[in-house]
């Protein structure tokens, strides 16, 4: 089953302000101040993206081909999930999608990854649907909307990779990251449900 994730919107805050990253480059001028919140902004791509993980809340569209089969559910990368805006699926008849009654479904933002599961006597359209995409999903995850709620060992991984990346502004080889970021991020990585 092939499917794509787009970003709408968000996130409101950075999971490392640029005042927080300066205080771990031990910067103390302000001359560099939107390079380093740069800096902190690709740093927590980085992890997310590696990881297949969202650290501060932010809204995403997952599109799949097809709904499930039987009362399979639908898993949504990105975790972790906070909630689900609506699901949505457009029939090969159609040009405008419908939305499926929110009564209908349950969301499980207790599993990783976030689901959505079918409530009892209830059952997924049978329409046939658009070849790709035909099923939307639009959803929240991360972990909080305000830095604060992100992990620590998230935060802690973007100040280093951050402070590497201020040190050394050039290309430098190696290929992955060194131990200590590979520890902290361990426990982040959700590519095992993609």
């Amino acid at each position: 089953m092939s499917w794509a994730i787009t970003r709408i919107s968000g996130p409101l805050a950075e999971a490392v302000s640029a005042t927080d990253a300066k205080k771990h480059l031990r910067v103390e001028h302000s001359d560099e101040d939107t390079y380093i919140a740069g800096l902190a902004k690709a740093a927590r791509e980085h992890l997310e993206d590696t990881y297949n993980r969202t650290l501060v809340n932010t809204t995403w569209d997952y599109f799949r081909d097809s709904f499930p089969d039987g009362r399979g559910t639908i898993d949504l990368p990105r975790p972790p999930l906070v909630s689900v805006t609506s699901v949505k699926y457009t029939t090969v008849t159609s040009t405008t999608a419908q939305t499926l009654a929110a009564t209908s479904y349950i969301v499980d933002t207790n599993s990783e990854p976030g689901r959505i599961a079918l409530k009892d006597g209830e059952a997924w359209p049978t329409d046939d649907l658009r070849d790709v995409g035909g099923v939307e999903v639009r959803y929240i995850a991360g972990y909080a909307t305000l830095a604060t709620g992100v992990p620590q060992a998230a935060r802690h991984y973007i100040r280093l990779l951050s402070g590497h990346w201020y040190t050394h502004r050039e290309a430098v080889g190696g290929g992955a990251p060194d131990f200590s970021l590979r520890s902290l991020a361990s426990q982040f990585d959700a590519r095992r449900y993609l």
